[in-house]
């Protein structure tokens, strides 16, 4: 019999390879230091010869630290795409979609080849408010998405979609927040695989919170090899880890804290049961090949705050979700894992709220009603460290420490202080002809004025609670303004000047 062992060190080793080869060998810089509407397209797509070839397919983009980059519409390529932020400190790039002449905007990515993104905050949520959907689309076979140390938030549907086959996705080092719909909560997925073959999902070190839905969706298809380790994940509300047909699979070293949090009966088309972890046993045409399924799942802390089990709405049709399916249970038992994992409550410093009225509401309303509210993003950017006292803090494997492991480092300049979009700035009066007035918290604040094609209009720096600015001279229309704080927050308004 051919074991997987043998089959994974030789994926791992190609699959590693073909990760990071383009950061091994030398390779072509292009800076990109104008954000204004459209440009970082331009320069990506128009970076080429007089006959239209690429210049170099052996490009790393680098974007300017502490600057907005507008997107005027998705970068699509069929060439290897590298983007980076610059060396140094300072706030991450942001790149987000900017709105067209309609107000309409589109998502970030839909790629043809690699992809390669690192150090940056990416939105799906555009200079209006907008929020769009399947940030990243892999559209053909056997590429890699290659995420690290980055900020994904405020996504509709899922972070990346694979519409082809044999594609490999490796999220390192990175926040993934505010993902989903609320009224529709099936859309919240991480990486959603549309029913094709999968190499690789490689998740790890990473902070994933206010999640409507699941980590991973199966919708058929052999998925090759899939870790999520060292991650930690507050408030997913479906089957997290909806793996499927898998020849190895391991969870280990995370926290998973409010897990199905909406409960197990979604909708009365519901396919996946009462369980948190779904995987199903390997197809007799791969036995036939030789392989063999290996699935471990250990050292990690499953705990679901009583604040959801105790919710009314809760009753004989909606239950908690269980955490393993028959087919997990059954290799844990094998490699003796059961007794690794640990249900413990944590005194998170500062985490992400527990989404209880989103629940209620859902169970209340029904499905799609534009009554059940988004969700409670107040007190972000939040801190997902955690007393040494906790049992979580050695009961990893070797006794390390369970969740991101970055946390243990944290400091609020670093790599956890990101911009947000969730909150409105005070503005008065709407419409307005020729002062428009701004009331704002803190010091040394940047106030900026877009149209909604784009185009910064104007900036005034060093603003400090409060602004009155001259827009006597715009033309009538609507605009975007943005304050973007010393510490990284970034709040938006819409106004009409008459």
């Amino acid at each position: 019999m051919k074991h997987f062992n043998s089959f994974l060190k030789s994926v791992t080793v190609v699959i590693f390879f073909t990760l990071f080869t383009t950061h091994l060998s030398a390779q072509r810089t292009v800076i990109i230091d104008d954000g204004t509407y459209g440009n970082i397209n331009n320069v990506i797509m128009g970076d080429t010869t007089d006959d239209g070839a690429r210049v170099d397919t052996n490009t790393i983009y680098v974007l300017k630290r502490n600057m907005l980059y507008l997107l005027s519409g998705t970068i699509s390529t069929k060439f290897p795409l590298t983007i980076v932020a610059e060396d140094g400190e300072g706030d991450p790039p942001m790149l987000v979609p900017g709105t067209g002449e309609g107000g309409e905007s589109e998502r970030p990515f839909k790629m043809k080849a690699d992809l390669h993104l690192r150090g940056l905050y990416v939105t799906n949520t555009d200079l209006a408010g907008q929020m769009n959907q399947k940030m990243i689309r892999a559209s053909a076979d056997n590429i890699v998405i290659d995420i690290e140390d980055c900020i994904l938030a405020n996504e509709g549907k899922n972070y990346v979609r694979l519409d082809a086959a044999n594609c490999s996705v490796k999220i390192i080092n990175s926040v993934l927040a505010n993902c989903g719909n609320t009224s529709y909560p099936s859309y919240g997925r991480v990486v959603d695989d549309r029913g094709n073959d999968v190499d690789t999902v490689i998740i790890e070190n990473c902070t994933i919170y206010n999640l409507t839905h699941r980590v991973s969706r199966d919708d058929g298809g052999i998925m090759k090899y899939y870790r999520i380790n060292n991650n930690t994940i507050f408030n997913a509300g479906g089957p997290v880890f909806q793996i499927g047909e898998v020849i190895h699979a391991e969870l280990y070293n995370n926290i998973v804290y409010n897990y199905g949090f909406y409960g197990s009966n979604i909708s009365p088309e519901f396919p996946y049961g009462r369980y948190i972890i779904n995987v199903d046993s390997l197809g007799q045409d791969y036995i036939d090949q030789g392989y063999t399924q290996e699935v471990r799942v250990h050292h990690n802390n499953f705990y679901l705050d009583t604040a959801y089990t105790n919710l009314e709405v809760w009753g004989d049709s909606i239950f908690p979700y269980m955490i393993y399916d028959s087919v997990t249970l059954a290799f844990m038992k094998e490699n003796n894992d059961s007794a690794t994992n640990i249900v413990e409550r944590i005194p998170f410093v500062n985490p992400a709220k527990v989404q209880t009225e989103v629940v209620t509401k859902y169970w209340e309303l029904g499905p799609k009603d534009p009554g059940i509210p988004w969700f409670d993003t107040t007190g972000a950017p939040y801190v997902f460290d955690y007393p040494d006292t906790c049992a979580s803090a050695t009961a990893g494997t070797d006794g390390s420490q369970l969740g991101d492991p970055r946390w243990k480092t944290y400091s609020p300049e670093g790599v956890f202080s990101f911009k947000t979009f969730s909150n409105q700035v005070n503005i008065f009066p709407n419409p307005v002809g020729d002062v428009l007035h701004i009331r704002m918290e803190g010091l040394d604040n940047t106030v900026r004025i877009y149209s909604m094609t784009g185009a910064e209009i104007l900036t005034v720096r060093n603003v400090s609670m409060y602004a009155d600015i001259p827009v006597s001279d715009l033309t009538k229309g609507v605009y975007i303004l943005t304050v973007e704080s010393r510490k990284g927050s970034l709040k938006r308004a819409k106004f009409v000047k008459k």
